[in-house]
C-alpha cells in the first residue's frame, strides 16, 4: 500500500470510527429522551436494532432498474422501454454541476461535512414542526438515500433508528460521491422518470449533463413533492417555479451563485420539451417488432429493467417520408376501396431494414391499424399473388432454361383446375421472358409443374421464406401466403447477385456500462449463383418499362395481384435497394367482424402499390447517391452490348449553332453502338 493509499485507508477509518461513535451517541441520546430503558437495556435495544439491518452491499449505480432505449441507426429515439421506472444511469461527471449544487443547498447544505446525521437540522426540524416554518427536512440526502432503497416510507420511530443506523453504515462505507451519484439516480422526478437523466430528457430534451442554471434549479425542486410541482400541468409549472424560487436563494444563501445569476434564472422562459420520453413512439411497427426479436433473445427482464442502448438499423428520416407515402398513396386509391397499404425498405447487402410501415395509420382501430403487416405480428401472411412467379422463373434458370426457352401460354384447366390470364387471353408459345415482363400466368403455372413443387419451394425457403407453401399449382401465381418480411428479403438475393441476407434490424446493443453485448457481423449466404440471378434480373429490368411506370433511373420489379384484387403488390429493387409495398383493404364491417379477404375488382399491384415505390425511389436517391446498375458476371452469354459510336471513315462531326442561347452540338449527333447477340444463356446450359 502506497503512501497516498495508507492515508486515504486511515481518512476512511476515522470516518467510519466517528460516524459510528456519533450514531452511538444518537441511540444513547434516544435512550436518556426515555425511548429506551436505561443501563444494560438500551444496548438490548442497540442490537435488537442492527441485527436485523439490511446489508449496503454495494452501490453500483448500474444495477439500479434501467430503461432500454430503442433509437434510429442516427441515435434517434424510437421508444423507451421501461418496467415501473423510467431511469438511465449516469455518472457523477455526467451531471451538471449547477444540479447538483442546487440539490444539495436545498436538501442537505451540509451534506460533505455531515456524517449522514445532521444535529442541528434535528434540532431546527423539531423547532419549526413547533413553530410550522418551512425550511430544510431533518433527513440528510444520505438518510433519504437509505429510505430509497433499504426501507419503506412508513414514519415508526422503529424505522426512523433504522434509517439513522444505516445512513452511518453508508457513511462509514461509501465515499459523499458516491452517496450523491446514487442519490441523483434514484430519486423520482414525476412522470415516471427516475433519477435525473430521465428526468433531464423528460423535461427538457437534453443530458443531465447540459442543464443550465434555471433548468437545474427548477428540477431540484421537483423530488420534494413531484404531484405537486409537476411543471407538464398550468398548475404545477406555476407551483415548480415557486419552488424554484426557494431553490435559487438556498444556492444564493451557500455562495454557489450571485445575485444577478439568481435573477436571471428565475426570469428566464421554461423552454420545456414537448414530448417526455414515455410519450415517444416512433415507427411503432418497427418497435413492436424490434421489442419481440429482443424478449425473444434477451428475456423481457433484462428487456424492461436492464438499461439496454439499442441501435437499430432504422433510418427515422426516411421512415416518416416512408409512412407520408403510404398515406398518400392509400388515399389516392380511397375512392376504389383501398384503406391500408404497408412498405418495407431494406439494404439487399446487409439485410438493414431501413424503413419499416407497418399500416396506413397504427392508430386507426378502423383499418386494424395496429396488425403489422411486413411481419404479421397480429394479423395472417397475405397472398403475393404474380409476385411469387420470379421463385418459380429462378428456379428453371438455375435447371437449364434461358429467357428464349418457350412453353404454352393457352388458358384451360391444368392439373383438374380451370386458370385464366388477366387479361382472359391466350398467346400460344411465347419464350419465358415475355412469359415473365407481361406476368402470364399459364406460363408459370405450367413451368411450376413441369419442375415440380419441391424444387420451386426450395429455393424460396433458400430465400428465406418460411412461410407454410402449398403443394398446390395455384402457389405458382402466390396463393400461398407470405410474410412481407421475408418476401423483401427473398428479392434481395436477386439484388445481390444471389446472396441472402437475413432481416437484420438491430446493428449493435449496448449494456448499462457500454459495453457491447451485439454487434451486427456479415452474415450473408450464397443461396443462387450470379449467373442465375443476374439472367433473373435482366428480365425484370424490363418490366417497369413494359407497364409504363416511367420510374427513376434503372429498377427491377414485379407486381403481385391476388383474385378480385384483395392484395396488391410491388416488389421493386436495385443493386443496393429492395422495396417491399402492398395495399388492400382490411378492417371490420359495420357489426365489427373482421372483414376477411375484401375484393377490389379492377385494381392491380401494379396500377396501385407501384406508386408507393415510385415516390420511395427520389426520396432513397439523393444528391451523389445514385441508382447503380447490375454487373453482367462471366458465363453469361449473349445480350445487348453497347459501345462508343463510330464514325463514318473520315467523317469529322460538325458542330452547328444552336438556338439563341444553347449549347452547341454536333450536326449529326450518333448514340452509342448496340449489338444484340442473342438472348442471354448460361455458358454450358
Amino acid at each position: 500500500m502506497g503512501p497516498q493509499q495508507l492515508l486515504v485507508y486511515r481518512a476512511r477509518a476515522r470516518r467510519r470510527r466517528s460516524a459510528r461513535k456519533q450514531l452511538l451517541t444518537t441511540v444513547l441520546a434516544v435512550v436518556i429522551a426515555g425511548v429506551f430503558s436505561l443501563g444494560v437495556e438500551a444496548l438490548d435495544q442497540y442490537n435488537y436494532y442492527s441485527s436485523d439491518l439490511p446489508d449496503p452491499g454495494t452501490l453500483d449505480i448500474s444495477q439500479l432498474p434501467q430503461s432500454t432505449q430503442i433509437l434510429d441507426r442516427n441515435g434517434k429515439l424510437l421508444y423507451v422501454v421501461h418496467g415501473n421506472q423510467i431511469r438511465t444511469v449516469v455518472p457523477l461527471s455526467r451531471i451538471s454541476p449547477l444540479l447538483r449544487k442546487a440539490t444539495i443547498d436545498v436538501e442537505d447544505k451540509n451534506f460533505y461535512t455531515n456524517s449522514g446525521l445532521d444535529y442541528q437540522r434535528l434540532v431546527a426540524a423539531a423547532y419549526n414542526d413547533v413553530t410550522r416554518q418551512v425550511t430544510q427536512g431533518a433527513s440528510t440526502i444520505t438518510q433519504q438515500l437509505v429510505k430509497i432503497k433499504y426501507l419503506t416510507s412508513d414514519r415508526s420511530l422503529d424505522r426512523k433508528i433504522k434509517e439513522a443506523l444505516l445512513a452511518g453504515e453508508l457513511e462509514s462505507r461509501f465515499s459523499k460521491d458516491q452517496i450523491l451519484e446514487t442519490y441523483l439516480n434514484s430519486i423520482f422526478y414525476g412522470h415516471e422518470a427516475y433519477g435525473i437523466e430521465a428526468a433531464s430528457e423528460t423535461y427538457f430534451g437534453k443530458h443531465a449533463s447540459e442543464l443550465n442554471l434555471s433548468e437545474a434549479s427548477l428540477l431540484a425542486g421537483i423530488p420534494q413533492a413531484p404531484s405537486t410541482y409537476d411543471p407538464l400541468t398550468p398548475d404545477g409549472l406555476a407551483l415548480a417555479r415557486q419552488r424554484q424560487l426557494t431553490v435559487l436563494q438556498a444556492m444564493l444563501n451557500q455562495g454557489d451563485i450571485t445575485s444577478d445569476q439568481k435573477i436571471a434564472a428565475q426570469i428566464a422562459k421554461v423552454d420545456l420539451h414537448p414530448v417526455p420520453p414515455d410519450q415517444i413512439f416512433n415507427a411503432p411497427h418497427f418497435v413492436t417488432y424490434v421489442l419481440k426479436y429482443l424478449r425473444d433473445k434477451y428475456g423481457d427482464e433484462l428487456i424492461d429493467n436492464g438499461g439496454l442502448r439499442v441501435t437499430t438499423s432504422l433510418d427515422l428520416n426516411l421512415q416518416l417520408q416512408a409512412e407520408q407515402i403510404v398515406k398518400n398513396e392509400v388515399g389516392r386509391f380511397a375512392g376504389s376501396g383501398v384503406n391500408n397499404g404497408a412498405l418495407e425498405a431494406i439494404n439487399p447487402n446487409t439485410g438493414e431494414i431501413l424503413t419499416y410501415v407497418g399500416s396506413a395509420d397504427y392508430y386507426n382501430k378502423s383499418i386494424d391499424g395496429s396488425v403489422d403487416n411486413i411481419s404479421n405480428i397480429g394479423g395472417t401472411p397475405r397472398q403475393p399473388g404474380s409476385s411469387f412467379k420470379p421463385y418459380v422463373y429462378l428456379t428453371a434458370f438455375a435447371n437449364g432454361y434461358t429467357p428464349a426457352s418457350t412453353i404454352d401460354d393457352t388458358q384451360g384447366v391444368i392439373g383438374g383446375t380451370m386458370f385464366h390470364d388477366f387479361d382472359n387471353h391466350s398467346e400460344g408459345t411465347i419464350t419465358l421472358r415475355r412469359a415473365l415482363v407481361e406476368s402470364r400466368n399459364i406460363p408459370a403455372i405450367k413451368l411450376f409443374q413441369q419442375l415440380g413443387y419441391q424444387r420451386v419451394f426450395q429455393t424460396a425457403k433458400s430465400l428465406g421464406i418460411t412461410t407454410d407453401l402449398k403443394p398446390e399449382l395455384g402457389s405458382a401465381i402466390g396463393s400461398s401466403g407470405l410474410h412481407m418480411l421475408e418476401h423483401t428479403a427473398g428479392y434481395g438475393v436477386f439484388a445481390t447477385g444471389g446472396i441472402y441476407n437475413a432481416p437484420a434490424p438491430v446493428l449493435r446493443i449496448q449494456d448499462s456500462r457500454g459495453n457491447n453485448i451485439f454487434l451486427l457481423q456479415p452474415h450473408g449466404v450464397r443461396v443462387a449463383s450470379p449467373q442465375v440471378t443476374y439472367v433473373l434480373n435482366d428480365i425484370l429490368l424490363g418490366y417497369p418499362k413494359q407497364w409504363g411506370l416511367n420510374l427513376i433511373g434503372p429498377t427491377a420489379g414485379k407486381s403481385g395481384t391476388t383474385d378480385n384484387g384483395v392484395d396488391l403488390w410491388y416488389m421493386g429493387y436495385t443493386p443496393d435497394l429492395v422495396v417491399g409495398t402492398w395495399m388492400a383493404h382490411t378492417g371490420k364491417d359495420a357489426k365489427g367482424n373482421p372483414i376477411g379477404r375484401y375484393p377490389l375488382p379492377g385494381l392491380y399491384g401494379v396500377t396501385t402499390s407501384s406508386y408507393m415505390f415510385k415516390d420511395f425511389l427520389p426520396v432513397y436517391y439523393t444528391g451523389a447517391h445514385k441508382i447503380p446498375t447490375f454487373v453482367k458476371p462471366a458465363l453469361v452469354q449473349g445480350g445487348v452490348t453497347c459501345g462508343a459510336p463510330t464514325p463514318a471513315p473520315g467523317a469529322t462531326p460538325v458542330p452547328t449553332p444552336a438556338p439563341s442561347g444553347g449549347p452547341i452540338s454536333p450536326a449529326h449527333p450518333t448514340g452509342p453502338t448496340c449489338i444484340t447477340h442473342g438472348d442471354l444463356k448460361i455458358e454450358g446450359t
